[in-house]
């Protein structure tokens, strides 16, 4: 295996100098044994911001009725997925009617709006490019809560879950899970549930329990996982749990009723003062299904309430997984100093691993509520499949990202977005500003964590790219070529593509020792790069470490790229000695990405290889 980075700018003609790469960010090689804050310098991020090819220069949204004298529209778009390369979204459309006298009414619907692959809306999708969900649905009939519709995810086939908190307008009930399905083209798919609906309700017709939704995945077979929050009889706030099937009845045969609940019961907490909030869910392969959130533990008359970060695994049949730290259950902390508030608001699946996306705050000691605010900083933590801390993630399992500018500390802090990508490195959302002011820069923050728990100097700027001001609310996605599409209220955003750089290069060698050869190498970019560019023999010099004489490249079938894993190969047209490696230099703007972004910078991009001792 060689140099996983490719060394640094070189711009001295066309071979550049020799520089000793940085360490794999693949593999995971640091041992610190405590959380480590990465601070970051006073930035210049301009590397990274909105795409102005994208919707109205770098912003969408839902195409909305034209206002009149009486009525006027406002529309949010809260949760985002993608569908086969297209954006769908799920908000709400609020109609706000003027009558006589000064009397006024609004009606909320959700919507789910797609937009193509430049960010116009998709006249294609439902009505002119948007679905509306009727108020009435299943039988029955309902106001939606316009401060939670929850989440949207796309099942295999394409047709589409939205995930929202309603009210029904009769019964005893104050709040309840609903659960829509629509087809892949917006209409509402009436073989799901009672005409395409599904309601959910915890506790009995006699003792009603008020559910909040939250989050929503898809698991094996095209089951339907959701997470809410409910208040039990006794007052207790715990997460809620339930399975439909693929055809949306609920799932029998998980915990027998399709629902359960999950409690953390921190210690010090008695009946009736348990305050669990929930915000992500994942469901692995085996079906076993992953939420997060957080657990409260009561305040007291010494101090305030602290909350920890919180996860449970269920199986596949409902139950708490005692494979999973013993008791199915997790809560921790990362120590701020003195008391912190931690608060797990995503979760993914980085392979076998579990990453968490969430947020830690110090907590004021100040009994005057006069003093200065307190740092609040995004957290990755990642754990193994048995529930423990992966001590190859930055030494400990936790992460934490920090930024400083100017020597003034940043809230980093929001609802921590996280995507895995295909090294094992992670992208993730968050929102920041400047904390000792309230008109300080603010807006969305990206970051790129490698898979040992580092940023990665390659991404944004030393691994953060700052976007000002907009916000960053939700879920974050990722396209093939590195462009991010995030949530902003009543816009989609989407950012440029950070530029193409080698993430990882290897030696394809043949034998072993001294009698070992090299006949090609491999080499894998961060994004998409332009194949019709990618694979030209001419872009690219192979030379030994010492010397200048350049090794040759076969004319037929010597450069071959595999667009599914970004990585180029180039084969020799004979076999050269390992040696101490190689230097495989691309021709100054040899090669772009797949949105016309220079690789490199259009700079001679030097890439150093050094031989394994065992054969490829």
């Amino acid at each position: 295996m060689g140099d996983t980075r490719n060394t640094a700018r070189l711009g001295m003609g066309w071979f550049g100098g020799r520089r000793k790469a940085p360490r794999s960010g693949s593999a995971r090689r640091r041992h610190e044994m405590r959380p480590m804050p990465d601070s970051l310098e006073g930035r210049t991020l301009l590397s990274v911001g909105l795409d102005p090819t994208w919707g109205w220069g770098g912003g969408a949204a839902p195409l909305l009725p034209p206002d009149t004298a009486t009525t006027s529209y406002r529309a949010s778009l809260d949760s985002i997925a993608m569908q086969k390369g297209q954006v769908v979204a799920l908000g709400t459309l609020t109609t706000d009617v003027s009558g006589s006298g000064g009397t006024s009414t609004s009606t909320t619907n959700l919507i789910v709006t797609r937009l193509t692959t430049s960010g116009t809306v998709d006249g294609t999708f439902g009505t002119g490019g948007t679905t509306m969900i009727p108020l009435t649905g299943g039988g029955v009939t309902y106001t939606t809560q316009s401060y939670s519709t929850g989440d949207i995810a796309v099942q295999p086939n394409g047709n589409i879950d939205v995930l929202a908190t309603v009210t029904p307008t009769g019964g005893n009930v104050s709040q309840e899970m609903m659960v829509v399905q629509l087809t892949s083209t917006g209409a509402i798919d009436p073989s799901f549930g009672t005409s395409g609906f599904q309601f959910i309700s915890f506790g009995t017709s006699t003792t009603p329990q008020a559910v909040g939704a939250t989050a929503l995945a898809i698991g094996p077979n095209g089951k339907i996982d959701t997470l809410g929050g409910t208040t039990m009889p006794t007052g207790d706030q715990v997460f809620a749990v339930a399975q439909l099937t693929s055809n949306g009845m609920l799932d029998t045969s998980f915990d027998g009723t399709g629902m359960t609940t999950v409690n953390f019961q921190l210690a010090g907490t008695t009946p009736g003062n348990e305050m669990d909030s929930p915000s992500g869910i994942v469901v692995q392969p085996n079906g076993s299904v992953v939420v997060v959130g957080s657990a409260s533990m009561p305040p007291s008359t010494t101090g305030p309430t602290l909350t920890q970060a919180a996860v449970a695994r269920l199986t596949a049949a409902g139950t708490l997984d005692p494979s999973f730290n013993g008791t199915g259950k997790l809560t921790y902390t990362y120590n701020l100093g003195g008391s912190s508030d931690d608060f797990a608001s995503s979760v993914a699946l980085d392979g076998s691993l579990i990453a968490i996306g969430g947020t830690t705050s110090q907590q004021s000691t100040s009994t005057t509520g006069s003093s200065a605010p307190l740092p609040a900083y995004t957290t990755v933590t990642m754990l193994t499949t048995n529930g423990t801390f992966d001590t190859g993630f930055n030494g400990s399992g936790k992460f934490i990202l920090t930024y400083i500018e100017n020597g003034v500390p940043f809230d980093t802090s929001g609802s921590a977005s996280i995507v895995p990508m295909k090294d094992g490195s992670l992208l993730v959302g968050s929102y920041f500003n400047q904390q000792s002011s309230n008109s300080g820069p603010n807006g969305a923050l990206l970051a790129h964590v490698t898979s040992s728990g580092a940023l990665d100097p390659l991404y944004g700027n030393n691994g953060v790219a700052l976007i000002e001001p907009v916000g960053l609310q939700g879920r974050v996605l990722l396209q093939a070529d590195g462009k991010v599409i995030f949530s902003e209220g009543s816009d989609i955003l989407r950012t440029t593509a950070p530029p193409p750089n080698v993430v990882a290069s290897n030696l394809m060698m043949v034998g072993k020792g001294k009698k070992a050869r090299v006949m090609g190498v491999t080499i894998q970019f961060n994004t998409a790069v332009n194949m019709m560019l990618a694979d030209n023999p001419n872009a690219y010099m192979v030379l030994p470490m010492k010397g200048n004489r350049a090794i040759r490249i076969r004319k037929k079938g010597g450069v071959v790229y595999d667009p599914t894993t970004n990585t180029l190969t180039l084969r020799f047209l004979g076999r050269v000695q390992a040696g101490k490696g190689l230097r495989v230099i691309i021709k100054p703007s040899g090669i772009v990405g797949a949105d016309g972004a220079v690789l490199f910078n259009g700079q001679p991009m030097p890439i150093i290889i050094t031989p394994t001792l065992k054969t490829a």
